[in-house]
């Protein structure tokens, strides 16, 4: 039986795009099931999602070093 729908198992060409869409502040909790399910039985989306939150994290410590524009970091 082939589940469909919100809740419908996230295929890993599927998971780059709902990743970017969480950590850009979308609140979709089912998204978020379906992203927490998948990366805890894919070990490559799983370093995916941890290379992604890494890079998200330091570009947001950058931005609050307040780097200044001319540094082509904004």
């Amino acid at each position: 039986m082939l589940i469909s729908g919100p809740l419908a198992p996230l295929r890993c060409d599927e998971l780059s795009e709902r990743l970017s869409a969480l950590l850009d502040g979308e609140r979709d909790a089912a998204a978020l099931v379906r992203v927490r399910l998948h990366v805890s039985g894919c070990p490559a989306c799983a370093r995916l999602a941890l290379e992604l939150l890494a890079t998200v994290e330091a570009m947001h410590g950058l931005s609050r070093r307040g780097y200044p524009r001319s540094a082509g970091l904004h």
